[in-house]
Parts: C-alpha cells; sequence; structure tokens
C-alpha cells in the first residue's frame, strides 16, 4: 500500500508554493495593525529597555548572548548553552550566583528566538516546560496544519489579517501563553530581549524594543511576544511579513543627538553614517527635512518585516554596535567608559549549518526548493562568519590598546624618569569572545550529523538531545570559557 508523504517533515522551503497558492489569494487584506497603539507622549525611560541595574544584576560582569538562526536545530543548540549557563556556578565576589544569572542581553533571530523569548518569559520554566511547549513539539507540523484547516481561511479575509498571524497566533496559544511586551516590562529584570527581524526597506535590524518603536510614537507594551517572534522567523515567501503601522510625528520623539554628527561623517565614518540615514526612515517628514542634504524626505507610514536572519543571521549586529559606539541606546562602550563595567562575556551560538548540497553530484540543475533554500540561506550563512570574526577581532582589538598604552608610558617613565607625564588611562576591561558552533565539535562523525540536520521547526528528540550535549561539550571546551571560568573562579556541574 502506497503511504502518503509526512508533509510536516518537509523543510520550509518545499512547502512555499503549497502555502502560497492556498493562502495568497485569500490575504488580499490590508495588514493587522490593531495590536499596534500609538504613544501620545514620548518618554525616554518608559517602556521595554534595558532595566537598571540590581544587586543581583549589576554591570560589573555584562554578559550578551546571541542566537542564530536554524529552526529548531537554532533552538536546542541554544537552549544547551542555556542549560551549561544554569550549571555554571560562579565564585569570589559572585559566589552565589550562575553565570545564567548574570546574562545582561540576549539578542537573536529566527529559531533562536523562540529561546530567548521562552526564558524572557518564563525564567527557570526554560529548563522544565520549554521542551514539551516547543523543542519537542512538532511546530513545523502544527503550522502546516494550521494554515490548512479550511475553519481558519475565513481568518485570511478579515480584513488586518496575514499568513503572518496564523503563525503568530499559534506561537501565541501554544508556547507564549498571550504573554506581551508589558509582561516583560513588569518583570523590571535582566537580560534585555532583541528580538531581531528585517526591515523589508533598509535592510536593517529591526529589534522589537521600545527604543526601535520610539521613533515610530508606538507602544510596544501591547504587542504579543509571539508577534516579534513570528516576524523573526518569518521565512521569505513561506510566510507573509509582519507589518508595524508608524504614528512617527505625533508623540514629541526628540532626535537623538549622535545623528547630527554622525551625517556630517559620510567620509571618516562611512557605517555610521548609513546607520543614520537608516534611522531617519524612522522619522516623519519634517524631522527627516531637516538632513535633506543627506537624504530626500519621504514618508513611511508601514514598516514590514521579515526573517530577521536576512540582515544579521547571527544576531550579532547590535551587540557589537554597543560595544562599539556610544550612539547605541544601551551602549556598553559608554558604561565601560564610565568604569561600571570590568568585564564583558560575549557568547555567540551558531547553528550554522554545512556547506554540502545532494545536488552537486548530479547532472540536473537544482529545483525551486533548493535554488530558494541557497538565495535566502547561503548570503545569511556567509555573512555570519564575517560577524563572529568581527567579535573576536574587538576583543583583541581591546586588549592590544590597553597593552599599548601601558608600553608607551613605560618607555616614558624609563626614558623621563623625573618628567611624572601620564598619557592618562583606560578603563580596565577585560572581554571574552566565544562562539558555540558545529566545527568545534571533536568526533568527525557526529560534527558531520550536526551540520546535515535539517532547517525545519521540527526534529527527532534524539537530535534535540544531540544538539543539546554538543552545545554544553563546545562550550566547556573552549579555551576563553576556561579562562572565564578561571578568572570568576567558578565551576560547572551537571552535563547529564
Amino acid at each position: 500500500m502506497k503511504k502518503r508523504p509526512r508533509t510536516d517533515r518537509l523543510p520550509f522551503a518545499a512547502l512555499t508554493a503549497l502555502v502560497t497558492l492556498l493562502a495568497t489569494a485569500a490575504s488580499g487584506c490590508a495588514p493587522h495593525y490593531a495590536r499596534y497603539r500609538p504613544i501620545t507622549t514620548w518618554n525616554q525611560d518608559a517602556g521595554y529597555k534595558l532595566p537598571e541595574p540590581t544587586a543581583d544584576n549589576g554591570d560589573s560582569l555584562f554578559v550578551i548572548l546571541a542566537f542564530s538562526g536554524g529552526g529548531t536545530r537554532a533552538a536546542a543548540l541554544s537552549y544547551g548553552v542555556m542549560e551549561t549557563l544554569r550549571d555554571t556556578k560562579l565564585g569570589g565576589s559572585y559566589a552565589g550566583h550562575s553565570l545564567l544569572d548574570e546574562v545582561d542581553v540576549i539578542s537573536s533571530v529566527s529559531g533562536g528566538s523562540f529561546t530567548a523569548a521562552y526564558y524572557g518569559l518564563f525564567r527557570d520554566a526554560l529548563f522544565t516546560d520549554y521542551e514539551p511547549a516547543f523543542l519537542r513539539r512538532n511546530i513545523q507540523g502544527a503550522l502546516i496544519r494550521h494554515f490548512l484547516n479550511p475553519l481558519r481561511w475565513p481568518h485570511l479575509w478579515t480584513p488586518g489579517y496575514d499568513r503572518i498571524h496564523l503563525a503568530a497566533d499559534l506561537y501565541d496559544r501554544t508556547v507564549f501563553q498571550h504573554r506581551t511586551f508589558a509582561d516583560l516590562v513588569r518583570q523590571r529584570r535582566r537580560p534585555l530581549l532583541l528580538l531581531n527581524a528585517t526591515d523589508m526597506s533598509t535592510g536593517s535590524p529591526f529589534a522589537f524594543t521600545q527604543y526601535q518603536f520610539d521613533p515610530l510614537c508606538d507602544d510596544l507594551g501591547s504587542v504579543p511576544v509571539a508577534d516579534a517572534v513570528a516576524a523573526s522567523s518569518a521565512f521569505p515567501f513561506l510566510l507573509s511579513p509582519l507589518t508595524v503601522p508608524s504614528h512617527t510625528g505625533t508623540c514629541g520623539y526628540r532626535t537623538p543627538e549622535w545623528m547630527d554628527d554622525a551625517l556630517e561623517s559620510e567620509g571618516s565614518n562611512a557605517p555610521r553614517f548609513y546607520r543614520a540615514l537608516d534611522f531617519l526612515t524612522y522619522l516623519d517628514f519634517d524631522a527627516q527635512s531637516r538632513y535633506a542634504q543627506y537624504h530626500n524626505p519621504v514618508s513611511k507610514p508601514y514598516i514590514h518585516l521579515l526573517d530577521g536572519g536576512i540582515a544579521d543571521n547571527i544576531g550579532l549586529r547590535g551587540p557589537l554596535q554597543a560595544l562599539g559606539s556610544t550612539d547605541v541606546a544601551w551602549s556598553v562602550l559608554e558604561k565601560i567608559n564610565n568604569e561600571q563595567v570590568d568585564r564583558v562575556v560575549l557568547i555567540t551560538v551558531n547553528a550554522r549549518p554545512g556547506s554540502q548540497r545532494p545536488w552537486s553530484r548530479r547532472s540536473n540543475a537544482p529545483l525551486l526548493p533548493g535554488v530558494l533554500g541557497v538565495v535566502t540561506g547561503t548570503p545569511m550563512r556567509n555573512y555570519s562568519f564575517d560577524t563572529v570574526q568581527l567579535a573576536k577581532e574587538f576583543a583583541e582589538r581591546e586588549a592590544k590598546d590597553q597593552e599599548t598604552l601601558q608600553a608607551c608610558e613605560d618607555v616614558l617613565a624609563s626614558a623621563c624618569p623625573e618628567a611624572n607625564v601620564s598619557l592618562g588611562s583606560l578603563h580596565p576591561v577585560t572581554i571574552y569572545s566565544i562562539e558555540v558552533n558545529f566545527d568545534a565539535v571533536r568526533d568527525p562523525k557526529e560534527r558531520e550529523v550536526l551540520k546535515t540536520l535539517g532547517t525545519s521547526f521540527s526534529l527527532p528528540d534524539e537530535a534535540i538531545d544531540r544538539l543539546r550535549k554538543a552545545a554544553r561539550t563546545v562550550l566547556e571546551d573552549s579555551p576563553e570559557f576556561q579562562r572565564l571560568l578561571q578568572d570568576l573562579q567558578a565551576t560547572v556541574s551537571g552535563g547529564g
């Protein structure tokens, strides 16, 4: 007897044509805006932003996690890292804390956003409830049944509803328990979540924080966290973009001071100049006109968002800007300059797969699903490597700057001992840049198995366990992580 194909095990790209044919014709209505409410009066301290340091989580040890995309594969790998951080017990002045307790920011895209959001909302319940709620649940099959259920098709004719909302509503009900960003604000504790999507008009990351929503005069508090996760993982063509309305110019928002300087420094600092140009697109026409010599003012009443991996599949762009610039609202560099931060820990969880493709051994050209996978995935993976390298170079450069300054002072003191001249000082800060990826798995057979796991939202239990184990082993084997453990007098327990 011929068996029917298991559609819930097919890669996302292979489902594109089917879902698009069924849903596109039904989704001609305007996008859904009711969840996005305007702010009447802007308050630069209100909303979902980095909470102030507390006795339980201060600034001296500043820990940033970056979770890559890659479906359940990425979610499970990042979950294994979270388990290991929970089991890392600190000593010295941090005694009584785990390394997980000290996490200040989690920046994530796509599959990694599920783990980040679940921990941000439910904390230690991540280790009891997340596996049945998401990791070991066939979310991909549930999505397909959700899309193909005729009882849900009328929703797609409802004004303001689209395919992305079918996914967001499923996540909201089955994973995130109807929580909104107001629930995160009420916790008043770190980490700050940067759930990253991609702005289709600029190609830049769009993080669901009030920092990002302030120039739009939108209140993020009423938005379901599931919306942000759906936008962060909105695979092109399969899901429609998530649309956010802009009420810019209606709340008294003030343009940040760094904009004027940035727009005058194209030659000396091109990345900063173009970040400023992207930022301009979120402002109202009058505010843009002030910078008309750099930019042709246009109205942008809507922001359309797709998978965060298109702009940054590793979730590192925001953290790197915060480390290297005082322009960022939650700038770590500013905290370092104010001598608030002594150590920065940057842990990147990179679920990048292998590059072997089966069609390389065939004479026939790849079919549409394969082409789509390359077009959407290869640039993301290649860019990920470059971004991780920038993080490592930043850590090395910071250490080198401190060594150079000390060497210059030593030479000056030796040549002119009576001069008593100081070159000033850099606040000593130690940076640990740690990456967890499949290339660091020692066993070549296991490494190849992990690299070939599919990018889907459904994996067998055995694959989930292998990813968790790999995350712990790679992290513990990292020389940078071992250096961190030694400096913090920390030990890692568990591992079962």
